[in-house]
């Protein structure tokens, strides 16, 4: 809330977090190789989707 949106935009880097940079680099796979690599477990057949598997992990990380 103090930043200017624009100046938030222009500062992210994806590749910044790992997880998000394992997606980028390496689509599903990687993200998941990246959560099992930090103790997070994911069954993708579990999900719908791969959204599903990122909101899984996104759960996990932040617990």
């Amino acid at each position: 809330m103090e930043n200017n949106i624009l100046d938030i935009i222009k500062e992210y880097n994806p590749y910044n977090n790992p997880y998000t940079k394992a997606l980028l680099e390496n689509g599903i796979r990687g993200l998941l190789k990246e959560a099992e690599n930090n103790g997070i477990i994911i069954d993708a057949s579990d999900y719908y989707s791969p959204c599903g598997v990122c909101r899984a992990i996104i759960e996990a990380v932040i617990k």
